[in-house]
């Protein structure tokens, strides 16, 4: 196998109304490091927070299909997560629970209306 070409990650962009909310909300409850130039990191998870205005960019995938999230972070230790999560308020719209995939998931709500769906592989 040829290690000088390899993926090393992706990065979400998500479009948001007030940047500076959005900033507050991914870094005091999410607990998203600033790395600058609007990403914003933890432990290995980018997302890219770019205010736009504009009517329509913010466009949250549910609101399509009813179901669909916008971000799937894969996480260990799914528990202690979901308990810093809640106990920082954030509006969790779907409780911590067993899927038949095998993932432990929950889903957050932010203010845009994006879901973000938390989820470990338990077999």
């Amino acid at each position: 196998m040829n290690n000088s070409n390899q993926l090393l990650g992706a990065f979400k962009i998500l479009f948001v109304n007030d940047k500076n909310k959005a900033v507050h909300y991914y870094t005091s409850v999410l607990g998203f490091k600033d790395a600058g130039h609007g990403c914003f990191e933890r432990e290995g998870a980018w997302i890219i927070l770019h205010e736009n205005k504009s009517e329509g960019a913010v466009r949250p995938n549910h609101l399509v299909d009813g179901w669909s999230a916008d971000v799937y972070v894969a996480v260990k230790g799914i528990e202690t997560i979901y308990n810093e999560f809640a106990s920082k308020g954030a509006n969790i719209v779907k409780e911590l629970r067993k899927e038949e995939t095998g993932m432990r998931e929950f889903i957050i709500n932010d203010m845009d209306g994006y879901w973000l769906v938390f989820g470990e592989y338990v077999g």
